[in-house]
């Protein structure tokens, strides 16, 4: 990495919840040349969901390096749904059992959200789980679920749009994408602050000079007003930390995650 001097190889290694890609980093040599870009499905929860097979530990096998960017997630209805607030739809599902949610799939971050949501308030709520993101918000759009359970960046176009009602978002702030609809801690739930996160790890045993190096340079790249608009766009919030902060979160995450996957008996199928 010479001064002023960058050139990065995008490697593509879809598959296995993304766990193909984050296992050949870990295997890797950490020299600085090979790092990761994951999240929080990679790195806090497919390593539970798939204990048996993920080979690799995402607490031992990386040198944290910088949590850059955290998207906050939404709970919408659909408009036929009688309910304007989070705590009218509580009321509603107590009132109503059986009312349903769908999200992007077992284990990921919007059914995460919805079984949090439903230990938050007490209700119960029948999980519909889609292949992705887009049959579920299709089918939530067309009324055949009661509420989603999304990321902000993709249910915002339809609720911009009317063909859903958003109620709230699950971040600590409000989104710059749906500026108008309050938190949930807003909302009345104390406590309820959940983002997606991404962040860059590197192979465990990197050099600290190294690691450093790699965090002051992309603090630098986010305190540009570009690189933050076209994160702002997307739907992300620019972050930032120290890779000892960002050790620390995905200790907490951790954590948060394995108390959920094992409260709800959550399996990845």
């Amino acid at each position: 990495m010479r001064q002023g001097s960058w050139l990065l190889v995008m490697d593509h290694r879809p598959g296995a919840g993304a766990m193909l890609g984050t296992e050949h980093v870990a295997r890797s040599a950490p020299d600085g040349y090979t790092l990761l870009t994951a999240g929080m499905s990679s790195l806090a929860v497919s390593p539970i969901l798939y204990k048996s097979t993920a080979r690799y530990d995402p607490l031992k096998d990386f040198a944290p390096v910088i949590l850059f960017a955290q998207t906050p997630g939404v709970l919408a209805v659909h408009p036929k749904v009688q309910a304007t607030t989070i705590e009218q739809l509580v009321q509603l599902a107590k009132s109503k059992p059986g009312m349903t949610y769908a999200s992007s799939g077992n284990g990921n971050f919007q059914h995460l959200i919805g079984e949090l949501f439903k230990n938050a308030t007490g209700i119960t709520l029948v999980h519909v789980p889609y292949k992705g993101s887009g049959p579920a918000l299709i089918d939530a759009i067309g009324g055949q679920v009661d509420m989603i359970f999304d990321v902000v960046p993709t249910a915002a176009p339809p609720i911009k749009a009317g063909q859903l009602r958003g109620l709230a978002v699950t971040s600590a702030q409000r989104s710059e994408l749906l500026p108008d609809l309050p938190t949930m801690v807003e909302s009345g739930l104390k406590g309820f602050d959940l983002s997606s996160w991404y962040g860059l790890v590197a192979p465990a045993g990197t050099p600290v000079e190294i690691v450093n190096r790699l965090n002051a340079e992309i603090m630098r790249a986010l305190k540009t007003a570009e690189l933050r608009t076209q994160l702002l766009n997307a739907g992300a919030s620019p972050t930032g930390s120290t890779p000892a902060e960002f050790a620390a979160h995905l200790r907490s995450e951790a954590a948060r995650w394995t108390e959920v996957i094992r409260v709800n008996q959550i399996t990845a199928n």
